[in-house]
């Protein structure tokens, strides 16, 4: 039996967004027999001559990854686009439009600098009088450089053809497996920031910044879309929970640590997340009883003494037989079979 609702009513609640955002490559393609001269590497880079410095076209490129990502923290990959639930679609379409404006505004500006930024591009060390009129021949014209640029998008529904319903039907199906993959690498990236964020101090610990911003938003994302697959309701109601045991203020560690380390590990994997779903794990079993060498206050493993032996284990691989040692620290270990203990050790 398929975990998906039914097609009909998946596809009636959400609306279709797709962007088209294009930005100039800061070149024109050419081979560089063409040129009349050999230009250096940082010029010619992948049969194209470069007029600009490419960080100046930085700020573009950053408001296309900005409406991908704005699109990604309520929808998902449907049909080209992005499915969006019809109730989160007029404050996306507002911060769309308001990208949109950003990115107007820069390329109108940019356009109004060419000159300089070509002037500063040539005016370096590496850049002959032969190389600089090649690049110069290259400049286009401002309704040209401006036709390079594109920031635009457009809302749709969709609806089953009467000559094709299962064609619709099948899309509609994948869009669970694409909310699942797109939350288990954003929990994964969550959980390296935890990482890298714990590191050289002396416990590990989750700053409200990624609480209240990161995780929440994974929370609201599969809320917005948990018509999608009946799996993902319990999995926002376990995520209610945890959110629900966090303090307001402060860094997060100690017993709060565990719990909402214990839910990334889940989400970072689909397959168990989708289990959870299921009501075929729990939330325990994950529970890392240790941190960093020391028993977090509140846990009481049942198989202590295994995952210790095992850990010990682990560590004599790596050359560290005592994680309290005064010692180079083991790899993270970012994910554990069920019931045993999580070892982060910095």
């Amino acid at each position: 039996m398929s975990n998906s609702n039914n097609s009909v009513t998946v596809t009636e609640a959400i609306s279709v967004v797709t962007l088209d955002i294009s930005t100039w490559s800061g070149g024109v393609t050419m081979k560089q027999g063409e040129l009349g001269v050999t230009l250096p590497e940082k010029a010619f880079t992948r049969g194209r001559k470069m007029l600009v410095k490419p960080e100046t076209l930085n700020p573009a490129l950053t408001l296309r990854r900005r409406a991908r990502d704005r699109c990604l923290k309520v929808g998902t990959r449907f049909l080209g686009g992005f499915a969006v639930p019809k109730e989160a679609l007029p404050d996306l379409l507002v911060d769309l439009a308001a990208m949109q404006t950003e990115f107007n505004d820069f390329v109108e500006d940019f356009v109004q600098r060419l000159t300089k930024e070509v002037d500063e591009w040539v005016d370096q060390d590496w850049c002959t009088d032969e190389m600089e009129d090649a690049i110069r021949r290259g400049v286009p014209s401002a309704n040209t450089l401006r036709n390079r640029f594109g920031f635009d998008y457009g809302v749709f529904n969709i609806q089953p053809s009467d000559e094709e319903p299962e064609n619709l039907s099948r899309h509609a199906e994948g869009m669970s497996g694409s909310v699942f993959r797109e939350v288990a690498q954003a929990a994964e990236r969550v959980y390296d920031d935890f990482i890298e964020g714990s590191r050289n101090r002396d416990e590990p610990r989750l700053t409200q910044r990624l609480i209240r911003g990161s995780i929440t938003s994974l929370r609201d994302k599969l809320s917005g879309l948990e018509f999608v697959d009946k799996r993902i309701p319990p999995i926002v109601m376990e995520l209610d929970d945890v959110l629900g045991r966090m303090p307001s203020k402060g860094d997060i560690t100690g017993q709060n640590l565990g719990e909402v380390v214990s839910i990334l590990i889940i989400l970072s994997d689909e397959e168990k997340m989708q289990k959870l779903g299921q009501g075929l794990l729990t939330r325990q079993e994950f529970f890392p009883h240790q941190m960093v060498g020391s028993t977090i206050p509140g846990s009481s493993p049942s198989n202590s003494a295994d995952t210790t032996a095992e850990a010990g284990e682990d560590d004599a691989e790596e050359g560290d037989t005592d994680l309290g040692a005064s010692m180079p620290p083991p790899t993270p270990k970012k994910q554990n079979s069920a019931g045993n203990s999580v070892y982060v050790s910095f």
